[in-house]
C-alpha cells in the first residue's frame, strides 16, 4: 500500500509538473501572439502613413506639373 501511495503521489507531482509546464508555454505563446499582433498593427499605421505621405508628394508633383504646363501655354499664347 506505501509503495502504491507513493507512485500514486509521484504521479500526481509529475502531472502538476506538466501542467504548469504547459500553462507557462500558454503564457508565452499567448504573449508572444499578442506581440507579433502589435508589430503587425504598427507595420500597418506605418504603412499607412508612408502611402499618405506618397500621396501627397505625387499630388504636389502633379499640381506643379499642372502649373508648369498651363504657365508653358499661357507664354506660348501670348507670343503667337
Amino acid at each position: 500500500m506505501i509503495i502504491a501511495e507513493s507512485s500514486y503521489n509521484n504521479t500526481v507531482a509529475n502531472t502538476n509538473t506538466s501542467l504548469d509546464s504547459v500553462s507557462s508555454s500558454e503564457s508565452t505563446t499567448k504573449t508572444q501572439l499578442e506581440n507579433t499582433i502589435a508589430n503587425i498593427e504598427a507595420s500597418r499605421a506605418l504603412a499607412d502613413n508612408n502611402l499618405k505621405i506618397a500621396e501627397n508628394s505625387y499630388n504636389s508633383a502633379n499640381a506643379k506639373y499642372d502649373t508648369q504646363l498651363l504657365s508653358t501655354k499661357t507664354q506660348l499664347d501670348s507670343i503667337t
